[in-house]
């Protein structure tokens, strides 16, 4: 039985405190103390706005909203290196599209939702004003629900699937002003959440039976996209992910489920395109670096090193 006690405080944390030149430093100080030690790129200080309101709700279970302007934040080997208690952290952008590298790269729409490990390093990129609700949880509290949370760690979770739709719904009501005002206990609000996260991780261990084939069927589609778009010298997922409607992450699991990696898939052919015009006569009048841009090769060098030798031009 839930007992009583004392309801979640509320703090909050704003830019408009600070003097400009100081926003950068107080932001990251700040998100360092309530998130985990990250760095963070924005393009001017004075006309970068960054909104928080935090609470507990339980004991390893916190909401976070966070409002402002477009910025990157990243953790690399030295955040990650100060780093405290393993944690994972659910977000979601109510507010527009955005992109995560972490345990791979995605393209995630507002409303879509995704799990983070504190364990591995991200990069994060909002490219417009942002409206995020942020759920920082302790490995304890996650593993009361998720037996194994990396299997969906990094995964987008739509809003067009099973109990993803309910999760990602349920998640972007939740509030620390929310949790105060909440005519239930603040405890059940974070058991809510956990439950249906739990239903999500069980929903994507179970491949409908046909899967297999459709995921092969997609990934011709995927290989055809690229094959068309193989002279862009920076082609990559979320390219295809757009181009095709569909996340990255459906990119990504077509291409596993055949055995292929993206950049795998996107060498190979930019090595068979450069090889077959370096051999066939009818490409006799380009230059090896021609050769290398229409492969998408970045430069001669990456073409040799990709074919082998190449005689002088």
């Amino acid at each position: 039985m839930l007992t009583p006690d004392k309801s979640p405080v509320v703090t909050h944390w704003s830019t408009d405190t600070l003097a400009p030149e100081d926003r950068w430093a107080g932001l990251v100080d700040e998100l360092g103390k309530a998130i985990v030690p990250l760095n963070v790129a924005i393009d001017k200080e004075r006309d970068f706005h960054f909104h928080m309101s935090a609470a507990e709700l339980s004991g390893g279970f916190s909401v976070l909203r966070q409002s402002g302007s477009a910025h990157r934040s990243y953790r690399g080997r030295l955040e990650l290196a100060r780093s405290g208690a393993h944690t994972f952290h659910f977000m979601i952008n109510l507010s527009s599209a955005w992109t995560l590298e972490h345990a791979g790269p995605l393209c995630l729409k507002a409303g879509e939702g995704v799990l983070t490990d504190s364990n591995f390093a991200h990069d994060l990129n909002l490219p417009s004003r942002f409206e995020m609700v942020h759920l920082k949880m302790s490995e304890a509290w996650v593993r009361r629900w998720l037996a194994a949370p990396e299997d969906i760690v990094g995964k987008r979770i739509a809003l067009d699937q099973g109990f993803g739709r309910s999760l990602n719904l349920y998640a972007a009501q939740l509030s620390p002003e929310m949790a105060v005002r909440a005519p239930l206990h603040y405890g059940l609000l974070a058991d809510q959440f956990g439950a249906l996260l739990a239903m999500v991780a069980a929903e994507k261990n179970q491949p409908c039976r046909h899967q297999l084939g459709h995921l092969r069927g997609f990934r011709d589609q995927v290989l055809v996209c690229m094959q068309q778009r193989i002279s862009e010298p920076m082609l990559n997922v979320c390219d295809i992910a757009y181009e095709l409607n569909v996340s990255s992450e459906a990119v990504l699991d077509a291409l596993t489920a055949c055995g292929q990696t993206f950049t795998g898939a996107l060498n190979r052919m930019r090595t068979e395109v450069g090889l077959r015009m370096l051999r066939s006569p009818s490409f006799s009048s380009l230059s090896y670096g021609d050769i290398a841009q229409r492969a998408g090769f970045s430069d001669v060098f990456a073409l040799q090193r990709a074919v082998g030798s190449i005689p002088s031009n």
